[in-house]
């Protein structure tokens, strides 16, 4: 076993120590497909445990021997984008269990985010007055990209945000598939896809990211066309 704790959650040790026998069927269940995310409360403070599935026999290996495992990313990436001023769940521990040195089970702890909406809400439907948050959320992934960051399951479930004092607040979940480095405007507006979003919250979007990066909103709307969809 190899864990790390977040020192701020010291306190949480026993419990991240004996994750597997308090995970099954404790808690809520919010997601479970490959992986499984429960909604459990631990000493007062509500915690998302996400169980990572058991990688197959190569990735294993390279879990084990090679690479970061999705777990360690999680907690990484996290604690990457919160000290550079980005929202995000924040970090709790992430634990990894091996058998001969290969990685069989990982889980990744990190605390609530109770921002109450996500951007599925944007799924295939207009704006309807809610052309503020496109624009804050445009100008928050411009500095994502200025960063050089880029969410590769920037998806709209994993895009929480609330409104709070006439802005819009933001916080990343899902994070273990990162890209650090430069961003240009092709491979930035191309971030944009997987929110499944009509032309016309798409081009004020595309209008906004375009205008806080200093590019041509024209070409970015043109190299957002492909994933342009259609009411449902």
């Amino acid at each position: 076993m190899m864990l790390r704790i977040n020192p701020e959650f010291s306190r949480l040790t026993q419990y991240v120590k004996h994750l597997p026998d308090g995970f099954d069927g404790c808690g809520e269940e919010l997601y479970k497909v490959r992986n499984e995310v429960r909604l459990i409360e631990v000493d007062g403070v509500k915690l998302v445990v996400k169980k990572f599935k058991v990688p197959h026999l190569i990735n294993r290996i390279a879990y084990g021997f090679f690479r970061k495992s999705k777990a360690r990313r999680s907690y990484e990436y996290s604690k990457m984008l919160l000290e550079k001023g980005f929202g995000a769940a924040v970090p709790v521990a992430y634990r990894e269990d091996k058998n001969l040195g290969f990685l069989s089970t990982s889980y990744f702890v990190s605390l609530y985010c109770d921002y109450g909406r996500d951007f599925n809400e944007f799924r295939r439907t207009e704006t309807d007055g809610r052309e503020d948050v496109l624009r804050d959320f445009a100008r928050f992934t411009a500095r994502l990209h200025d960063a050089g960051i880029q969410h590769l399951d920037y998806g709209g479930g994993n895009i929480l945000f609330r409104q709070k004092e006439n802005k819009t607040e933001f916080c990343l979940i899902d994070i273990n598939r990162m890209r650090l480095g430069p961003v240009d405007m092709k491979s930035g507006c191309e971030n944009f896809r997987l929110l499944y979003m009509t032309e016309e919250p798409f081009r004020i979007l595309m209008k906004e990211y375009a205008l806080a990066r200093g590019f041509d909103a024209d070409s970015c709307i043109e190299l957002i066309k492909p994933y342009i969809h259609t009411k449902s």
